[in-house]
């Protein structure tokens, strides 16, 4: 009797374990998968995006992880969650939702980790785009990604407020397997947790029907700056940053210009032109007795003083010499045409006191001259 009581409870034990055992067992093959991409039947597959389940609508289907996965321990280190709002993780979390499902990652202290990867058939010597959103979830995140080790992208710091995109490309050269990982950059042991989602790789010289693409077809602007685009359109390296006083407009960097702000003769009318020199609309057309001078319609039979400064004479040293502190200077005349052309012209002059020589040591300037002392 004993020995069946001894083995009933043994078989109870075995069963509660099996029962806490295999659902582990279930969800953790849900993470490895096979090298996901080209193979044998599809190659079509590399014309489209090749990282699988790449939203996460499949939870975590496709990846592989060292990470701990939610629920966990209150505020643990080295989690992660596929989730529809960030706070459903953990309450400390921002509240905020995705496109849908989205990785919430609470980044381990150690740092220069990766949360997740996934392993990628990819053609020889061909050039991959990539690009992933991410969202802060609890202070700045900070990640970055690598394939068969390399680095893809900078430190990403995840935007705070919104999704971002981050970009970058890979040559596969003699690869034939890509092993994409997304690794934690912070070693912070609060916060530094973040979200990502719409993980994307895909062969930068194909469209989705697999068409090849040209490169460097067009120009278009991505905030403000230019990049060049291939014929399928997609983004490729950076042309030109525009400058504080530019935005990007159509493919190109074009000056910051104040509207309306001076007017020139055009023929014999007036027009409008805005800062940085482009005309605009027409604002006098002058009449048969009038021409178009100094951007301003003038009558002929009037009196005008001056249409140049060349008309009010010649700039020319003047005066004698005069000393300022030890040294002896003398007046320049600089004649100016004020109102050019109009009958409000007149001429006006300005000295400007001009160095003209130093006295040296033991000497002293007294009425313009330089006197031994």
């Amino acid at each position: 009797m004993k020995a069946v009581k001894y083995i009933t409870i043994f078989l109870f034990v075995l069963f509660a374990v099996s029962a806490i055992v295999i659902p582990m067992q279930i969800h953790a093959a849900t993470l490895g998968q096979e090298p996901y991409g080209m193979d044998s039947f599809d190659r079509n597959h590399q014309c489209r995006n090749l990282v699988r389940n790449s939203g996460f609508e499949s939870i975590l289907t496709g990846y592989t992880t060292t990470y701990g996965l939610y629920p966990g321990p209150y505020r643990s280190n080295g989690l992660i969650g596929v989730t529809t709002n960030a706070k459903s993780l953990q309450s400390n979390f921002l509240n905020f939702t995705g496109d849908g499902n989205f990785l919430g990652i609470n980044s381990a202290t150690n740092g220069n980790n990766d949360f997740i990867c996934q392993d990628i058939r990819v053609e020889r010597n061909r050039t991959y785009d990539f690009s992933v959103s991410s969202r802060t979830i609890w202070a700045p995140g900070k990640h970055a990604w690598y394939i068969n080790g390399t680095a893809i992208t900078g430190i990403i710091t995840a935007p705070s407020g919104s999704w971002g995109t981050s970009t970058g490309t890979w040559n596969s050269g003699s690869a034939t397997i890509a092993r994409l990982c997304g690794r934690n950059m912070s070693k912070a042991y609060s916060g530094a947790d973040f979200a990502v989602d719409t993980i994307v790789l895909r062969d930068s010289g194909r469209d989705g029907s697999c068409n090849n693409c040209e490169s460097h077809v067009s120009q278009k602007c991505v905030e403000n700056s230019v990049y060049w685009f291939n014929s399928c359109g997609r983004q490729q390296d950076l042309i030109q940053n525009c400058s504080g006083n530019q935005t990007c407009q159509s493919g190109a960097c074009v000056n910051s210009c104040t509207p309306y702000s001076s007017q020139k003769c055009v023929g014999n009318s007036v027009y409008w032109f805005d800062s940085c020199g482009t005309q605009q609309e027409l604002s006098q057309n002058c009449s048969a007795n009038q021409t178009c001078q100094s951007g301003a319609c003038q009558d002929q039979n009037q009196n005008v003083n001056c249409s140049s400064d060349c008309d009010c004479g010649a700039n020319g040293f003047v005066d004698n010499t005069f000393c300022t502190g030890n040294d002896v200077y003398k007046n320049y005349k600089v004649n100016t045409c004020n109102n050019p052309g109009t009958s409000n012209s007149s001429c006006s002059s300005s000295l400007v006191p001009i160095f003209w020589y130093g006295c040296s040591s033991g000497q002293t300037c007294a009425g313009g001259y330089c006197f031994y002392n």
